[in-house]
């Protein structure tokens, strides 16, 4: 699943993948990079 953030004005939207479990919770986000953004804990 991947999440688009936009904010008016800006020039490029920013890309963000939810990489989940088998049963979808949410366990880390990354940037288009592969950064890990967030994590769950």
């Amino acid at each position: 699943m991947a999440r688009v953030d936009e904010k008016e004005g800006e020039v490029e939207n920013k890309v963000y993948y939810f990489h989940t479990d088998q049963i979808g919770t949410p366990l880390e986000m990354t940037d288009a990079e592969g950064q890990i953004v967030w994590q769950a804990k």
